[in-house]
């Protein structure tokens, strides 16, 4: 009975366990992302004050400089999609941005977030754009990347603290069931005992 007990409890502690884990884990993916996102937004911020006041002949070593200190990619576009100026990337050998899903975004609703594969830097990245002036859609865009493989790795490193306490939370549980079941099984063996030895005429 014992041993019933204990495997009935366990599945059912693997079966609540693995369901929470499941949609914790997408709650976590989706956290994750979003905070890059606003992490991108902020970066792309901090490029307004330099594109309005750095002369055009200083802008990529500028973007460059700041892109190395925040660990984004920088980019800045101007209206007719060309790039001026890049973090990553030497803005005279990439392509014209105007078809970028973000950059079109960001010139439609003021702001543009898009996943996709960069062709320039050949892995797949998160992008936020937005436009240098509000009142502009068709002026200069800002926008900044991060690496997907970073991203999944720091989604990877939360999922590993979160099988690490469910682990633990399983082990707890398994423990104390054990004691619980004994508890209650022990005068039931007891009761059993006697029952055979009055049977036996004992």
């Amino acid at each position: 009975m014992f041993r019933k007990l204990l495997i009935a409890y366990l599945v059912l502690l693997a079966f609540a366990l693995g369901t929470l884990g499941a949609l914790f884990g997408q709650s976590v993916r989706k956290r994750v992302r979003d905070e890059i996102a606003q992490r991108l937004e902020s970066h792309a911020e901090m490029l307004r004050p330099l594109v309005q006041a750095v002369p055009s002949s200083e802008l990529q070593a500028t973007v460059k400089e700041l892109g190395g200190r925040v660990g984004s990619r920088l980019t800045v576009i101007g209206p007719d999609g060309v790039v001026m100026a890049d973090s990553h990337a030497n803005p005279s050998e990439m392509d014209n941005h105007n078809t970028r899903t973000e950059v079109q975004q960001a010139r439609s609703e003021g702001r543009g977030r898009n996943v996709r594969h960069s062709d320039t830097v050949r892995y797949d990245m998160m992008y936020c754009a937005s436009r240098l002036a509000e009142n502009q859609p068709g002026g200069v865009i800002l926008r900044a990347a991060f690496p997907l493989t970073q991203i999944q790795a720091e989604i990877r490193a939360l999922y590993r603290g979160i099988v690490l306490a469910f682990f633990v939370t399983a082990l707890v549980g398994v423990v104390v069931t054990y004691l619980a079941v004994r508890q209650i099984t022990r005068p039931l063996s007891r009761i059993r005992a006697v029952a055979q030895a009055i049977s036996a005429g004992d």
